[in-house]
Protein backbone atom coordinates (compact mmCIF):
# COMPACT_ATOMS: atom_id res chain seq x y z
CA UNK A 1 0.00 0.00 0.00
CA UNK A 2 1.02 3.44 -0.94
CA UNK A 3 1.71 6.19 1.58
CA UNK A 4 -0.77 8.03 3.13
CA UNK A 5 -1.08 11.22 5.39
CA UNK A 6 1.94 12.41 4.03
CA UNK A 7 3.67 15.72 2.52
CA UNK A 8 5.70 15.38 -0.67
CA UNK A 9 7.88 17.93 -2.27
CA UNK A 10 8.66 18.69 -6.34
CA UNK A 11 10.93 20.44 -7.31
CA UNK A 12 10.98 20.85 -11.19
CA UNK A 13 12.68 22.90 -13.04
CA UNK A 14 9.75 24.48 -16.25
CA UNK A 15 6.14 24.86 -15.89
CA UNK A 16 5.19 20.75 -17.87
CA UNK A 17 8.07 19.24 -16.59
CA UNK A 18 5.24 17.94 -14.32
CA UNK A 19 4.07 15.50 -16.70
CA UNK A 20 7.30 13.30 -16.22
CA UNK A 21 5.26 11.96 -12.82
CA UNK A 22 1.49 13.54 -12.74
CA UNK A 23 0.28 9.63 -12.64
CA UNK A 24 2.31 9.41 -9.27
CA UNK A 25 1.32 12.84 -8.15
CA UNK A 26 -2.09 12.00 -8.99
CA UNK A 27 -2.07 9.26 -7.42
CA UNK A 28 -0.46 10.99 -4.12
CA UNK A 29 -2.96 13.14 -4.06
CA UNK A 30 -6.10 10.24 -4.09
CA UNK A 31 -4.48 8.25 -1.42
CA UNK A 32 -4.62 11.40 1.21
CA UNK A 33 -1.35 12.84 0.61
CA UNK A 34 -0.67 16.69 0.43
CA UNK A 35 1.50 17.68 -2.36
CA UNK A 36 3.57 21.21 -3.51
CA UNK A 37 5.22 21.16 -6.75
CA UNK A 38 7.76 24.01 -6.81
CA UNK A 39 8.91 25.67 -10.33
CA UNK A 40 12.14 26.57 -10.08
CA UNK A 41 11.29 29.50 -13.35
CA UNK A 42 8.90 31.32 -14.95
CA UNK A 43 9.02 29.82 -17.88
CA UNK A 44 9.90 32.82 -19.88
CA UNK A 45 11.76 31.53 -22.94
CA UNK A 46 9.12 28.73 -23.95
CA UNK A 47 8.29 29.59 -27.37
CA UNK A 48 9.72 29.45 -31.00
CA UNK A 49 6.81 32.67 -31.45
CA UNK A 50 8.67 35.68 -32.43
CA UNK A 51 5.81 37.91 -31.56
CA UNK A 52 5.52 37.15 -27.86
CA UNK A 53 7.36 38.86 -25.04
CA UNK A 54 9.23 36.97 -22.35
CA UNK A 55 6.33 38.43 -19.86
CA UNK A 56 3.23 37.50 -22.17
CA UNK A 57 5.15 33.59 -22.33
CA UNK A 58 5.18 33.70 -18.52
CA UNK A 59 1.62 34.27 -18.04
CA UNK A 60 0.60 31.80 -20.24
CA UNK A 61 2.42 28.97 -19.05
CA UNK A 62 1.99 30.32 -15.40
CA UNK A 63 -2.16 29.92 -16.20
CA UNK A 64 -1.21 26.50 -17.87
CA UNK A 65 0.36 25.31 -15.13
CA UNK A 66 -2.51 26.40 -12.81
CA UNK A 67 -4.48 24.77 -14.67
CA UNK A 68 -2.59 21.42 -14.45
CA UNK A 69 -2.25 21.96 -10.90
CA UNK A 70 -5.81 21.93 -10.14
CA UNK A 71 -6.48 18.75 -12.35
CA UNK A 72 -4.13 16.90 -10.44
CA UNK A 73 -5.14 18.09 -7.31
CA UNK A 74 -1.56 19.61 -6.16
CA UNK A 75 -0.70 22.78 -4.97
CA UNK A 76 2.25 25.18 -6.76
CA UNK A 77 4.98 28.00 -5.47
CA UNK A 78 7.17 29.49 -8.03
CA UNK A 79 10.73 30.69 -7.41
CA UNK A 80 10.88 32.89 -10.63
CA UNK A 81 14.04 32.73 -11.85
CA UNK A 82 14.80 33.00 -16.26
CA UNK A 83 14.72 30.20 -18.02
CA UNK A 84 18.19 28.82 -18.56
CA UNK A 85 19.50 30.48 -15.84
CA UNK A 86 19.28 28.09 -12.84
CA UNK A 87 23.04 27.54 -13.33
CA UNK A 88 24.18 30.61 -13.20
CA UNK A 89 21.73 31.74 -10.01
CA UNK A 90 22.87 28.17 -8.31
CA UNK A 91 24.18 29.84 -4.94
CA UNK A 92 20.37 31.54 -4.30
CA UNK A 93 18.88 28.72 -5.76
CA UNK A 94 20.22 26.47 -3.16
CA UNK A 95 19.72 28.56 -0.56
CA UNK A 96 15.65 28.88 -1.49
CA UNK A 97 15.50 25.15 -2.22
CA UNK A 98 16.93 24.97 1.46
CA UNK A 99 14.37 27.43 3.01
CA UNK A 100 11.10 26.11 0.79
CA UNK A 101 12.37 22.28 2.16
CA UNK A 102 12.40 23.88 5.82
CA UNK A 103 9.49 25.92 5.62
CA UNK A 104 7.33 22.72 4.39
CA UNK A 105 9.01 19.89 6.22
CA UNK A 106 8.32 17.57 3.63
CA UNK A 107 8.04 13.36 4.34
CA UNK A 108 9.31 12.84 0.37
CA UNK A 109 10.95 14.59 -2.05
CA UNK A 110 10.80 14.41 -5.71
CA UNK A 111 12.89 15.74 -8.47
CA UNK A 112 15.11 14.93 -11.66
CA UNK A 113 18.03 12.95 -12.06
CA UNK A 114 20.70 15.07 -12.15
CA UNK A 115 23.32 12.36 -12.86
CA UNK A 116 21.30 11.56 -16.18
CA UNK A 117 24.17 11.33 -19.28
CA UNK A 118 21.79 12.60 -22.07
CA UNK A 119 19.65 15.29 -20.31
CA UNK A 120 21.14 18.24 -22.07
CA UNK A 121 18.87 21.09 -20.29
CA UNK A 122 20.73 22.79 -17.46
CA UNK A 123 18.10 23.75 -15.42
CA UNK A 124 17.02 20.20 -15.37
CA UNK A 125 20.52 19.06 -14.23
CA UNK A 126 21.00 22.17 -11.74
CA UNK A 127 17.87 21.86 -9.96
CA UNK A 128 17.90 18.08 -9.92
CA UNK A 129 21.60 18.43 -8.17
CA UNK A 130 20.34 21.55 -5.59
CA UNK A 131 16.37 19.82 -4.49
CA UNK A 132 18.74 16.28 -4.03
CA UNK A 133 21.69 17.78 -2.18
CA UNK A 134 19.16 20.27 -0.22
CA UNK A 135 17.12 16.71 0.91
CA UNK A 136 20.07 15.27 2.12
CA UNK A 137 21.68 18.46 3.93
CA UNK A 138 18.71 20.33 5.16
CA UNK A 139 18.60 19.07 8.89
CA UNK A 140 22.19 20.06 9.12
CA UNK A 141 22.07 23.74 11.19
CA UNK A 142 25.34 24.98 9.72
CA UNK A 143 23.99 25.24 6.24
CA UNK A 144 22.18 28.87 6.40
CA UNK A 145 22.36 29.57 10.21
CA UNK A 146 20.80 32.58 9.34
CA UNK A 147 17.49 30.76 8.89
CA UNK A 148 17.92 29.75 12.42
CA UNK A 149 17.62 33.20 12.96
CA UNK A 150 14.32 33.32 11.45
CA UNK A 151 12.52 30.90 13.34
CA UNK A 152 13.10 28.31 10.85
CA UNK A 153 13.56 25.06 11.75
CA UNK A 154 16.41 22.23 9.86
CA UNK A 155 14.30 19.39 7.99
CA UNK A 156 15.03 16.86 5.76
CA UNK A 157 12.60 14.59 4.12
CA UNK A 158 13.06 10.95 4.76
CA UNK A 159 12.89 9.82 0.75
CA UNK A 160 14.10 11.14 -2.25
CA UNK A 161 12.31 10.35 -5.73
CA UNK A 162 14.48 11.32 -9.01
CA UNK A 163 12.36 11.19 -12.13
CA UNK A 164 13.88 11.01 -15.54
CA UNK A 165 16.21 8.95 -14.41
CA UNK A 166 19.09 6.67 -15.44
CA UNK A 167 19.24 3.78 -13.85
CA UNK A 168 15.27 3.41 -12.38
CA UNK A 169 15.11 1.36 -9.76
CA UNK A 170 11.19 1.88 -8.45
CA UNK A 171 8.27 2.17 -10.56
CA UNK A 172 4.71 3.43 -10.17
CA UNK A 173 2.22 2.06 -11.65
CA UNK A 174 -0.26 5.17 -12.60
CA UNK A 175 -3.46 2.87 -14.84
CA UNK A 176 -5.53 4.17 -12.26
CA UNK A 177 -4.47 8.34 -12.70
CA UNK A 178 -3.78 8.07 -16.43
CA UNK A 179 -6.74 10.06 -17.36
CA UNK A 180 -5.79 12.66 -15.45
CA UNK A 181 -1.70 13.00 -16.51
CA UNK A 182 -2.94 13.35 -20.31
CA UNK A 183 -5.98 15.80 -19.11
CA UNK A 184 -3.18 17.70 -16.78
CA UNK A 185 -0.44 17.83 -19.50
CA UNK A 186 -3.10 19.03 -22.08
CA UNK A 187 -3.39 21.98 -20.04
CA UNK A 188 0.02 23.22 -21.42
CA UNK A 189 -1.04 24.17 -24.93
CA UNK A 190 1.36 26.34 -25.48
CA UNK A 191 4.00 23.70 -24.97
CA UNK A 192 2.03 20.42 -26.71
CA UNK A 193 0.17 22.22 -28.94
CA UNK A 194 -3.30 20.27 -29.97
CA UNK A 195 -1.62 17.26 -30.37
CA UNK A 196 -2.64 14.28 -27.91
CA UNK A 197 -0.72 14.16 -25.28
CA UNK A 198 -1.10 10.36 -25.03
CA UNK A 199 -0.18 9.81 -28.79
CA UNK A 200 2.98 11.91 -27.99
CA UNK A 201 4.21 10.11 -24.87
CA UNK A 202 3.39 6.74 -26.85
CA UNK A 203 5.76 7.63 -29.56
CA UNK A 204 8.63 8.35 -27.34
CA UNK A 205 8.16 5.61 -25.74
CA UNK A 206 8.45 3.17 -28.74
CA UNK A 207 11.22 4.95 -30.04
CA UNK A 208 13.00 3.65 -26.60
CA UNK A 209 12.11 0.51 -27.45
CA UNK A 210 9.11 0.40 -25.21
CA UNK A 211 5.32 -0.73 -25.39
CA UNK A 212 2.04 0.50 -24.61
CA UNK A 213 1.71 -0.96 -21.21
CA UNK A 214 4.93 1.60 -20.75
CA UNK A 215 2.14 4.18 -20.71
CA UNK A 216 1.04 3.12 -17.63
CA UNK A 217 4.10 3.34 -15.72
CA UNK A 218 6.24 6.15 -14.09
CA UNK A 219 10.29 5.17 -12.85
CA UNK A 220 12.73 6.97 -10.36
CA UNK A 221 15.52 6.45 -8.87
CA UNK A 222 14.44 5.74 -5.17
CA UNK A 223 17.97 7.66 -3.33
CA UNK A 224 17.48 5.60 0.45
CA UNK A 225 16.00 2.60 1.93
CA UNK A 226 13.22 4.19 4.02
CA UNK A 227 10.03 2.21 3.79
CA UNK A 228 7.84 5.30 2.45
CA UNK A 229 6.67 3.49 -0.75
CA UNK A 230 4.63 5.42 -3.31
Amino acid sequence: MGVRGKKAIVFIAHPDDETFISGTLAKLVREGNKVLVVIATNGDKGTHDRTQTPEQVTAIRQKEMGRAANVLGVNISWLNFSDGTLFAEEAELKERVFRKIRLEQPDLLFTFDPFKKYDVHSDHMTIGRVASEAGYLADGFCYYPEHLEEGIEPSKPQETYLFNAEDPNYSVTIRETFDLKVQSAEQHVSQFGGSSFKELLLRRIRLEGGNEQDLYLESFYKLYYSDLLV
